[in-house]
């Protein structure tokens, strides 16, 4: 999940919603916590020191789309990341990720320089 702030700031995601996906400690998800990716970004850009690559995959379909989109228009618009994005028809189930594994394993090789 790119943006877990969104979901329960602007979707509305309740405690009980929470709970049951993330556990009684699921307030740490909320703004400025250490999985507020935005944040995580941010903070990164602070620093001297290498920024990791990031690869990011979304299936079109999926209901988290637009999230990503949006992930995917805020690292576009930033400096000094290894940064790429693919999207590809379908949701985040197996199917979708085998197809996909291919060129995952593919990138692997070449950032890992295997």
């Amino acid at each position: 999940m790119t943006d877990i702030v969104y979901r329960f700031v602007d979707c509305g995601f309740g405690p009980e919603h929470g709970i049951a996906n993330w556990g009684e400690e699921y307030e740490s998800l909320l703004p400025d916590s250490k999985h507020d990716l935005y944040r995580l970004v941010r903070d990164a850009e602070k620093n001297p020191v290498p920024r990791p690559i990031l690869r990011q995959i979304c299936g079109k379909d999926d209901y988290l789309y637009t999230d990503n989109l949006r992930f995917r228009d805020f690292m576009l618009d930033r400096q000094g990341w290894g940064y790429a994005y693919k999207e590809d028809e379908g949701v985040r189930w197996w199917d979708f990720w085998d197809r996909m594994l291919p060129d995952v394993l593919d990138f692997f090789e070449k950032t890992l320089k295997i």
